[in-house]
């Protein structure tokens, strides 16, 4: 039976899946209303819902990157295993979000400079 000391902090390990989700969950949420989109966006020959999706994937990103790195601020580098993990955790949480961030913009640069009909 594991002691109180041993339990996980369910708000830190929330936070931790926050920062390795949000990034690729925001990505593929913006392909796929963007694609299902394109039609209504040529229809008007607005952009105005690309880049509304493009500034909502790059919050979400941002979001998923602060809640990974407000963790990693918590715990201490140390040789524990426990805390190994969720610095490991942290990390790929900050690195997935930044990575999808670069993604999701390079996504909407045809959005800037093409035409929605294109």
């Amino acid at each position: 039976m594991t002691s109180h000391a041993e339990k996980p902090d369910t708000g830190s390990l929330a936070r931790l899946w926050i920062g390795i989700l949000a990034g690729p969950l925001a990505w593929a949420a913006n392909e796929v209303v963007a694609y299902t989109a394109t039609a209504h966006e040529c229809s008007t020959g607005s952009r105005a819902l690309f880049h509304a999706l493009t500034l909502t994937g790059l919050i979400c990103c941002g979001i998923g990157l602060i809640a990974a790195r407000s963790v990693s601020a918590i715990h201490p580098q140390t040789s524990d295993a426990r805390e190994e993990r969720i610095q490991s955790m942290a990390i790929s949480g900050v690195t997935l979000s930044i990575a999808f961030a670069v993604a999701i913009i390079a996504m909407a640069i045809p959005n800037w400079i093409l035409s929605p009909c294109d």
